[in-house]
């Protein structure tokens, strides 16, 4: 079995300083989760593995955000 890597959580980062973190651990081999609602969290999602993106009330998502999805409605139900 190979060696395990820590778990690292990080939050209230600068935009880039989520997007630089991200694509280290993610060049390291770490299996990077994002999970973020806003325009802010873009660099983030764009360097992680799977991205869990919230959307308002209205059903859409920042700018930047909507890019990033490609789930139905079915696959939301």
């Amino acid at each position: 079995e190979g060696a395990k890597r820590p778990v690292v959580i990080f939050a209230e980062m600068s935009t880039e300083g989520q997007g630089v973190l991200a694509r280290y651990l993610k060049d390291h081999h770490y299996f990077v989760v994002a999970n973020g609602d806003g325009t802010n969290d873009v660099m983030m999602m764009k360097n992680s593995n799977v991205v869990i993106a919230h959307h308002s009330d209205d059903g859409t998502f920042a700018p930047g955000v909507d890019g990033l999805t490609n789930i139905s409605e079915e696959q939301l139900r």
